[in-house]
């Protein structure tokens, strides 16, 4: 899985435009759509930095690929709808679902 391909899972998953996960937004929808973008791609690609992570979504530093793990890690245990949606992307099932 690469960036784009993520950032289009999780779009299609959430129902959150892909230029909003990957835009300058700073609201709770779109920085939870980025968490669960870094996470997927860590679980693909387990050897990609935290910077790396950051810059797939467009963020420039390391610190925010690994805040971003830890958030993502963080809302798959306690928020169910975060968790349903990161499930239907790891399982393929793209399909928005309210």
């Amino acid at each position: 899985m690469n960036p784009q391909q993520a950032i289009s899972a999780v779009s299609l998953a959430t129902g959150t435009p892909e230029d909003v996960i990957a835009g300058p937004t700073r609201t709770r929808e779109a920085s939870e759509c980025r968490f669960m973008v870094m996470r997927l791609l860590k679980t693909a690609r387990p050897r990609m930095s935290a910077l790396a992570l950051a810059q797939a979504v467009n963020r420039m530093d390391h610190a925010t690929g690994i805040h971003g793990l830890r958030r993502a890690d963080l809302l798959a245990m306690i928020e169910p709808t975060f968790a349903a949606a990161l499930e239907r992307v790891r399982s393929g099932d793209h399909a928005h679902r309210d």
